[in-house]
């Protein structure tokens, strides 16, 4: 997966939030979007960093922190793979 980087630096950041129970929060949300971890686009990764901001991150740690963290979670993705890149 092109993508597999992002995912790994997303989850060590969450599992701080979240710990052990950080797997099974990344495959819900991968599963609310329609994919799955091992396979997943740029777009569909895009879909699952909003969800995690707006329904779980926003959750637990308020709005703006959990925007802060969606961003930066965009930022890893674009550093990955610029748009157009694939």
């Amino acid at each position: 997966m092109v993508f597999e980087g992002v995912v790994v630096k997303i989850s060590a950041d969450l599992e701080g939030i979240w710990g052990e129970m950080t797997p099974y929060i990344l495959k819900k949300r991968f599963a609310d979007v329609g994919c799955s971890i091992d396979k997943s686009s740029r777009e569909e990764l895009e879909k699952v960093i909003l969800l995690l901001e707006e329904k779980t991150l926003a959750a637990t740690l308020g709005r703006e922190l959990a925007r802060k963290k969606a961003l930066q979670y965009m930022k890893w993705l674009k550093e990955s793979c610029p748009e157009g890149a694939i």
